[in-house]
């Protein structure tokens, strides 16, 4: 891995070059930020970079011996620590150690990796990762050594903040008394679930969202996007770069037909043809249902821009674009509002399992209400 692969890390990167280079880079970095923004990835960089032999401008050089060991996850000095679903009865046996294997061809296909897909991955969708205290008390004894082939030992611990509290307070331990030449790397996406004795002893590094037009850049290339299609995927995106890739691999030429229907049904109300886009919708996959409904409250979102942008600067197809010119002509900024909150909803629940065909039943009868219900004139108006 190295920085020159990542996208939107510009800051970041340049902060971490200087450090290293002056010899001044903190013992512990705490990567701060929301997810799919390549936290872990920008610490599987970082660990290249510091046991580069031959670094070249500021990045690592990717044909020494360390860096091909590195870009394998297998340099003897670079340990990852990986939350777990459960716990072993082995103390001896280390989580990470056991699932490493299935870690390493997942990452280095996908360095946008969340600890969703990992979760997946692991046949664990259902249950919640950890990291316990034999893990830390096992990766202690390991630093006590000395490198093996590196100049550095570095530890990257992926969602630190899903340590428990014997973990955290046994790593504390770790942090405090770090050994020569040894780098902690945390990443986790809020410093509040971290203890504050923890997160005082390291150099927080903030890593924001991807610029949309990086993330744009990226869908072109890896998947040969239109450059408007690219853009609209990006800024639906926010800012994640996993969550891209996951909306450019759906059909979104389906959501650009079924969002307007959907309307039309909702503004309408008519409960037969409901009933049966609800009973289809369930058999839909949760993944796509999730997605409907995110490019769903994307387009009411961007439908304020269609009454100020000429058609040239919007992001969707032209019988899109008529579709929410007429849209706009019944609502009004607080129509907008309650419909964006309401399908924000939805979404938070068909992530939660909620089921699809009463959801989609209730609330399309709810969004039928905000566009129907009549707008009181203010007082002061009248």
């Amino acid at each position: 891995m190295q920085f020159s692969s990542l996208r939107g890390i510009d800051r970041p990167k340049e902060i971490v070059q200087r450090a290293v280079d002056s010899g001044k880079l903190s013992h512990a970095l705490l990567l701060l930020g929301p997810e799919g923004n390549g936290k872990l990835a920008f610490a599987a960089a970082l660990a290249a970079y510091l046991n580069c032999k031959t670094p070249i401008e500021g990045d690592s050089c990717g044909k020494c011996p360390d860096c091909v060991k590195s870009a394998k996850l297998v340099h003897p000095d670079i340990h990852f620590i990986l939350p777990y679903p459960g716990t072993l009865s082995d103390e001896q046996k280390s989580p990470t150690a056991e699932v490493i294997h299935e870690f390493r061809p997942k990452f280095i296909e996908n360095p946008w990796l969340e600890l969703e897909d990992w979760k997946h991955a692991l046949a664990a969708d259902n249950k919640q990762l950890g990291i316990g205290v034999n893990e830390i008390r096992l990766l202690k004894k390991r630093m006590s050594l000395k490198a093996f082939e590196g100049r550095f030992k570095v530890v990257i611990i992926w969602g630190a903040d899903k340590m428990n509290g014997s973990a955290a307070n046994s790593f504390l331990k770790l942090l405090e008394e770090p050994p020569d030449n040894t780098v902690l790397i945390l990443t986790t996406i809020d410093a509040a679930d971290l203890l504050p004795t923890i997160r005082s002893r390291c150099q927080t590094l903030l890593m924001n969202r991807i610029p949309a037009n990086e993330i744009g850049a990226y869908l072109q290339t890896k998947y040969n996007l239109e450059e408007q299609q690219a853009l609209q995927v990006a800024l639906m995106a926010e800012g994640s770069m996993r969550k891209a890739q996951v909306l450019a691999e759906k059909d979104t030429q389906a959501v650009s037909e079924k969002f307007p229907a959907w309307m039309r049904l909702c503004y309408e109300a008519k409960m037969d043809e409901i009933s049966k886009l609800a009973e289809d919708f369930s058999r839909e996959s949760r993944e796509f249902q999730k997605f409907f409904m995110e490019s769903a409250l994307h387009r009411v979102r961007e439908t304020l821009k269609v009454r100020f942008l000429p058609e040239d600067q919007l992001l969707f197809p032209g019988a899109e674009i008529q579709f929410l010119k007429k849209f706009n002509q019944i609502l009004t900024d607080a129509k907008l509002e309650k419909i964006a909150t309401l399908i924000d909803e939805a979404v938070y629940h068909v992530g939660r399992n909620a089921n699809a065909q009463m959801l989609m039943v209730s609330l399309s009868l709810r969004i039928h209400k905000v566009l129907r219900e009549k707008i009181t004139p203010n007082p002061i108006l009248r």
